[in-house]
């Protein structure tokens, strides 16, 4: 069984290995655990119901033919796409975000989280498990920036000695919106959160132009429904906002401790707010 460490100096291809169980005689493409140019993955010998493993299998073809969309399509559908959803398949992207988001968001990749939450959700019974969070797809596309992926993990957990087996089906959904161009929607949206930002650009500005520390009456009354709307409307620009949509499966299997406090898949969230 291999092991790989949980931090972001591990490349996605090691990462894609950990959890699984490789026969000695037939290694992956990297290679036996140490191997590989800097590799500091762990070989586990597996003893059956004693050794713990969790991997994904994709399930979904994420293979495409299509011409792969760069920033510039995503402007270019904003003005003349009429606000038509276009799918990651569509655009060629599905494969790129299923690896962003399988193997690269953040310091181990979402599956393997998700193999933590999946683990302690079977101790306690709590199947099916429904999960949902915003991401930075940013190093796909910039066009992408953050987008939600929200799914469904159904399956059966199977108690075995200290072990418990689990076993079932994720379905992912990944949805996301381009708006303008030039971000101006974000920037309104985020202004509808911060009112009092654009008091403190002016008290910036006063003291950049030398006017003391800048204004220094009480804040201005704004309205940032009116403010968001200019922004919203400005944003247009000739252009109409559109949904980005993509859907994939992965078979999930894995045999954890009952105890989480000898397993290597606890959820460190477990608990907390």
């Amino acid at each position: 069984m291999r092991h790989a460490q949980r931090d972001e100096r591990v490349r996605p291809s090691h990462r894609m290995n950990d959890g699984r169980i490789f026969s000695w005689s037939d290694p992956p493409d990297t290679g036996h655990p140490g191997e590989d140019h800097n590799c500091r993955c762990e070989a586990i010998t597996y003893v059956e119901g004693q050794t713990e493993f969790a991997f994904f299998d994709l399930a979904t073809d994420a293979g495409s033919t299509v011409e792969h969309w760069e920033n510039r399509d995503f402007v270019w559908h904003f003005f003349v796409g009429a606000g038509r959803e276009v799918t990651l398949s569509e655009i060629g992207h599905l494969q790129e975000i299923i690896a962003q988001y399988a193997y690269k968001d953040r310091a181990e990749g979402a599956f393997r989280r998700l193999a933590d939450q999946l683990a302690d959700r079977a101790r306690a019974g709590d199947l099916p498990y429904e999960f949902e969070a915003p991401y930075d797809f940013e190093d796909v596309a910039f066009s992408h920036g953050d987008a939600t992926v929200r799914g469904q993990f159904v399956g059966t957990a199977t108690a075995s000695g200290d072990m418990v087996n689990i076993e079932g089906m994720a379905r992912f959904g990944f949805e996301d919106r381009f708006t303008d161009p030039v971000d101006l929607r974000e920037f309104s949206s985020w202004l509808r959160e911060r009112p009092d930002r654009p008091w403190r650009l002016l008290q910036n500005v006063g003291a950049l132009a030398g006017i003391g520390s800048g204004p220094q009456s009480a804040p201005l009354q704004v309205d940032e429904n009116d403010v968001s709307s200019i922004f919203m409307a400005i944003s247009e620009l000739g252009g109409t906002a559109y949904t980005i949509t993509g859907e994939w499966e992965a078979h999930f299997q894995a045999a954890v401790f009952q105890d989480r406090n000898r397993s290597h898949y606890p959820d460190p969230n477990l608990g907390s707010p």
